[in-house]
């Protein structure tokens, strides 16, 4: 190969390989073969680390022990393939880039080299083609990594960003509850029901999710409501009702800028409609309510009339399910509800209260 060739070769090896000497696994039974390909690299200024071997039992164990950065191999060695030490790199490790060097590589057999994962292959006749190869290789093998450590960088910072917003919802709904103590526990225990729902009604995990925090988010507007009226024990006026109502919209409004992979701002403020219309804030019906919204009217409804309130005794599970029960279709989506009194006959019950 002549200077400029060379020069060229020197010039394609990427920076990030460039002074860092890369380890390359030869499956090679001639060893005058193998010093060919050695030389020819070298030639090309490419300062490789190099292994030769031969047999199966050592290329299993020079898989890790030497860890090659790439793969060069011949296709018939003594009781070994180079297609089956393919089939092992693929499986284990799928980002490792693999040349055939053969002195038989045909149409056919090359078509087959590709399909089964090769990068490249090389007839030992025209060696000069290898240092070109082996630089794109490695090239590409390093671009696929940055890509991969960039995709798990990515998913890293998700799944700290989905952390943080859960756990800032949780801790806006343990300092409301933490305002009224009669009603503490309130919307863990209706998301537990509200998940338990949404599973027996098939969804994915992903919704059920967001069904799960939409649910213990659900009264978080309370904050904006005086404790003493959260915490009277007898009945309310229609003014400090009205006032107490306002809390669906404002949790929509505390949650409604935050960028959730789900509706939770929507089912918050949602939750206390009704399919008939007669529900507020803003009276809507029928499919106008989503169904994580859906789901929760109905797990609230069942908490609060099975729990204790300042203003009275608990009413019990029996009236709770029979009142659901009874506006099945009218207000409440009967599918949710034949599935919310379904998980009670099955044994469900109500986690207990913590405070």
């Amino acid at each position: 190969m002549d200077s400029m060739m060379e020069q060229d070769i020197r010039g394609a090896l990427p920076k990030s390989q460039q002074g860092k000497r890369k380890r390359i696994l030869i499956l090679e039974d001639s060893e005058v073969d193998a010093d060919l390909i050695i030389r020819i690299l070298k030639k090309n200024n490419l300062d490789f680390e190099f292994l030769r071997i031969e047999n199966e039992a050592e290329f299993l164990r020079q898989m890790d022990a030497f860890a090659p950065d790439l793969i060069l191999s011949d296709i018939n060695l003594p009781g070994f393939s180079g297609f089956k030490a393919l089939e092992i790199v693929k499986q284990a490790y799928p980002e490792l880039p693999f040349i055939f060097v053969s002195g038989m590589v045909g149409e056919d057999l090359a078509i087959k080299m590709f399909n089964e994962g090769a990068v490249d292959c090389i007839n030992k006749s025209s060696l000069e083609r290898l240092p070109g190869s082996v630089v794109r290789a490695l090239e590409d093998s390093s671009q696929k990594k940055k890509r991969r450590l960039a995709e798990l960088a990515l998913e890293k910072n998700l799944r700290m960003t989905h952390e943080i917003l859960i756990s800032s919802i949780k801790a806006l709904a343990t300092a409301m509850e933490m305002r009224d103590p009669y009603t503490a526990g309130h919307q863990r225990r209706v998301a537990d029901l509200a998940v338990q729902i949404a599973k027996r009604r098939g969804f994915s995990e992903n919704k059920i999710e967001g069904v799960s925090l939409a649910a213990a988010a659900h009264d978080i507007g309370k904050i904006y409501v005086p404790a003493e009226i959260l915490m009277r024990p007898t009945k309310l006026t229609s003014a400090e009702y009205e006032l107490i109502q306002v809390h669906s919209s404002a949790g929509y409004e505390i949650l409604k800028d935050i960028e959730f992979p789900w509706p939770i701002a929507e089912a918050v403020y949602q939750h206390h409609e009704r399919l008939d219309g007669s529900g507020y804030p803003r009276g809507l019906k029928n499919e106008e309510i989503i169904v994580e919204a859906r789901i929760i009217m109905v797990a609230d409804v069942v908490e609060a009339m099975a729990s204790h309130r300042p203003y009275r005794p608990a009413l019990g599970l029996a009236a709770a399910l029979e009142e659901i029960r009874k506006d099945a279709g009218t207000r409440f989506d009967p599918d949710i509800v034949e599935a919310c009194a379904s998980l009670f006959a099955d044994g469900y019950q109500l986690p207990q209260r913590t405070s």
